[in-house]
């Protein structure tokens, strides 16, 4: 049974999930009732939330091709329909979505915009993962935790998803995380894509898989400072974060020539917004800034490198994109998505100190500082927008804000000292 979306938002809101249907609860109830997994059990966990809460909510939540397959980067191997639509299109149909990593920052936004779009939304968390990221969401999803390096229970959720895409957005994502434990890094990012393939190969021929690697493939770009990187770029990454993504491009690259599986690969670049971890760098910069503001912490920002240029998109224009990317990009195809525009990491801090009025010392912490640090990174959108017509709708200082204030709502409500 597909997991249905609330007819009205301000109604109970009958629970259904795949195998059961789950209790209501009447708006205004506070309660959070959780259903526990059975022992080894791969199966969905199932939170239900009621109305009444901050944020969109629309009721009580469930958590629980083309003949060329490769991985094409040529513009002659990817003609999508009429691609000179000048403005960006609607998405024409409801899909039945599986995404993993669904937990975190990118994945809780996604699953917020795919339901907005009227899709029907299964996920995956890994085993201790919080859903602190799924509280706020506007309609039912079903969550599996699993462990995405494990074959088996990628593909049993899938086998019960019957999904018609998947995002495969699960991974290690830090850099420097990666340098201090490689093995860790590459096998959730390469072994996880070669559970999702082979879940996708024997569970969802006909499904779509939207990869999602990083611009971290192409390492340090060889173009002029000021210059744009193209689809077409040698990849040649420089950390282990982004070898693990080159690898699995690989191995879907392998997958869709050899094994039919519709593949679509993306490169986003930077992506920002809220609910970001503070181990990236404008979310640190957003944190700091709220706890010095709200008397959490002395006035000293700690920075890295303010040096670097990089291309910064918020989460909920990436999100869109990827959805997109889903109806309307071909299988086989390689799309980078970007803003276009370089900033520095000075010029976002700077940004960030007027948000606030409390004079802010700034400091260089030499452990904020990486190895191999790419000076500038920035990407051309234009393959990806003659295709579907995106272009982001959010402007820097407004992602920037809205992470700043997501921060100090977040450190007022903790209210506790720094770590």
């Amino acid at each position: 049974m597909r997991l249905s979306r609330p007819a009205r938002k301000d109604s109970m809101t009958r629970l259904e999930s795949l195998d059961r249907t789950c209790a209501t609860l009447p708006k205004g109830d506070s309660r959070v009732l959780k259903e526990k997994r059975k022992a080894g059990g791969g199966g969905p966990e199932r939170v239900l939330r009621p109305l009444g809460l901050r944020g969109p909510v629309g009721g009580s939540a469930c958590w629980g091709g083309g003949k060329n397959f490769g991985l094409a980067t040529d513009n002659r191997q990817m003609k999508a329909g009429n691609s000179s639509w000048l403005d960006e299109r609607s998405p024409q149909m409801s899909l039945r979505a599986f995404i993993t990593g669904m937990g975190g920052f990118a994945g809780s936004h996604l699953a917020e915009a795919l339901l907005a779009a009227g899709d029907s939304v299964e996920g995956t968390l890994s085993p201790r993962g919080s859903v602190d990221n799924l509280l706020h969401l506007p309609g039912p999803v079903s969550l599996h935790r699993l462990d995405i390096r494990s074959g088996e229970q990628v593909a049993a959720a899938v086998r019960k998803a019957r999904p018609d895409v998947v995002y495969h957005l699960a991974a290690l994502s830090h850099v420097p995380e990666g340098d201090r434990d490689p093995r860790a890094v590459l096998e959730v990012n390469f072994l996880g894509t070669l559970s999702v393939l082979e879940a996708l190969r024997t569970e969802a021929p006909e499904a779509r898989c939207i990869l999602v690697s990083s611009a971290e493939v192409y390492g340090l770009p060889a173009v002029p400072v000021g210059d744009r990187v193209s689809e077409d770029h040698p990849r040649a990454p420089v950390h282990a974060y982004g070898l693990s993504k080159l690898a699995a491009e690989l191995l879907a690259d392998l997958y869709a020539r050899t094994r039919g599986v519709r593949v679509i690969c993306l490169r986003p670049f930077n992506h920002i917004g809220p609910r970001q971890s503070d181990r990236f760098v404008c979310s640190s910069f957003a944190r700091q800034i709220a706890r010095i503001r709200l008397g959490l912490q002395e006035p000293v920002l700690k920075v890295g490198d303010l040096k670097p240029v990089r291309d910064f998109t918020d989460v909920r224009d990436m999100v869109r994109a990827y959805r997109l990317a889903a109806e309307l990009c071909p299988p086989g195809s390689v799309f980078q998505i970007a803003s276009g525009v370089g900033v520095s990491i000075e010029a976002v801090l700077k940004e960030f100190l007027s948000f606030s009025d409390v004079p802010i010392q700034v400091r260089e912490d030499p452990s904020r500082l990486r190895r191999n640090e790419v000076p500038a990174l920035v990407g051309d959108p234009s393959r990806f927008r003659r295709v579907t017509g995106w272009t982001p709708r959010l402007g820097l200082r407004q992602s920037l804000r809205d992470m700043y204030s997501y921060w100090k709502e977040k450190e007022a409500a903790q209210g506790a000292p720094a770590t």
